[in-house]
């Protein structure tokens, strides 16, 4: 069963999240590789069902079909039932309600322009291949997903379900996109470019394997430490600078982070907003939004409590460095975390 998570943008197996955390961000095949716990994978090779599923809605293309519903059948199921909700691949007439839903002037050109901007995957392929060989050694246990990518008509951007990873190209095509300006704002542009690929695959597969759990109103301080874990391992193992860089913060976003750090935290625990669970609070530190967070009057950046949950655990790990990955994704005593990475003498004021 999958869930819907980050504004509709991406598909997960069913979390224990809360209702309105489903709400607050903005996600076994037959195809690829076999599933090995032993052996840590040199290469990750990208299906590229984007390419196959062109060819069915432009030619009609019966051996095309028939590969998908062989070679890819759970991905066809995911797309036609999932993401694009047309139906069960069962009925008889699905595969011409698949051609009628892709028979669009705009659609076609979304196929052309994403064929034209992603003629060689090898970037990818290599930063992913990278990152999961480090995930791999520091979590054993953690399967090396398949991959694969498809036009998903603007409806995904990111789709994981059991050791599988979807990647939707066309919500990747450059904040300036020409047909974006018809659909989205410009802070929601700004997280559709190729080099938030690698990231946002690797945060929503660790989400995947390591959900937030139960919580029926969970503080923002739980919100943003679990986020906080998630990016802190996404920018090791992706080699980031820096926090922020991973987050995909622009220079001045990032100088304006480091000057007010410590205003952020001040604010966050004077207003007691780390022990609020109101939906509305939480999301203005977590979420991109046309009505962002201010301090003094100034507009922080996007996601600032996920930047302040990343900094949190940075002290953390820095503090505690036997603890490893694994660890700290399944530890889930934010409080304790919080007083052991030496931000708690603030919070107890």
């Amino acid at each position: 069963m999958l869930r819907t998570l980050f504004n509709t943008i991406y598909h997960a197996k069913t979390y224990s999240f809360p209702a309105f955390l489903v709400l607050l961000f903005t996600g076994g095949c037959d195809f690829m590789l076999e599933r090995k716990e032993e052996k840590i994978e040199e290469k990750i090779a990208i299906a590229r069902y984007d390419r196959l599923l062109y060819e069915y809605v432009s030619a009609h293309s019966v051996v095309a079909w028939q590969k998908m519903n062989t070679d890819y059948t759970r991905i066809t199921r995911l797309l036609i039932e999932d993401i694009l909700q047309l139906g069960s691949v069962m009925e008889p007439s699905i595969n011409q309600q698949l051609i009628s839903y892709f028979n669009d002037s705009v659609l076609i050109q979304l196929f052309d322009d994403v064929e034209e901007k992603y003629r060689n995957l090898d970037f990818l392929e290599k930063q992913l291949a990278g990152s999961f060989r480090q995930l791999k050694k520091e979590i054993p246990s953690l399967t090396v997903p398949r991959i694969y990518t498809q036009v998903s008509a603007l409806n995904e951007s990111i789709i994981v379900e059991d050791s599988l990873i979807g990647i939707s190209l066309d919500k990747y095509m450059g904040r300036d996109y020409p047909l974006y300006r018809d659909y989205y704002y410009d802070y929601q542009c700004r997280t559709m470019t190729p080099d938030r690929i690698a990231p946002d695959c690797l945060s929503f597969y660790l989400q995947y394997e390591y959900p937030f759990g139960f919580m029926t109103r969970p503080s923002l301080l739980n919100v943003i430490l679990y986020f906080g874990k998630i990016h802190y391992i996404v920018s090791r193992v992706l080699g980031y600078s820096s926090m922020e860089e991973e987050l995909g913060y622009t220079p001045e976003e990032i100088k304006w982070c480091r000057k007010n750090k410590n205003l952020v935290w001040e604010r966050m625990v004077a207003r007691g907003h780390l022990r609020s669970t109101d939906p509305m609070i939480v999301r203005s530190y977590t979420r991109p939004s046309p009505q962002p967070v201010h301090f003094s009057g100034e507009e922080a950046p996007p996601f600032i409590g996920i930047w302040m949950g990343t900094r949190i655990i940075e002290s953390y790990m820095k503090n505690n460095r036997k603890v490893t990955f694994r660890q700290l994704l399944e530890d889930k005593d934010y409080l304790r975390i919080l007083h052991e990475s030496g931000f708690s003498t603030a919070l107890d004021h």
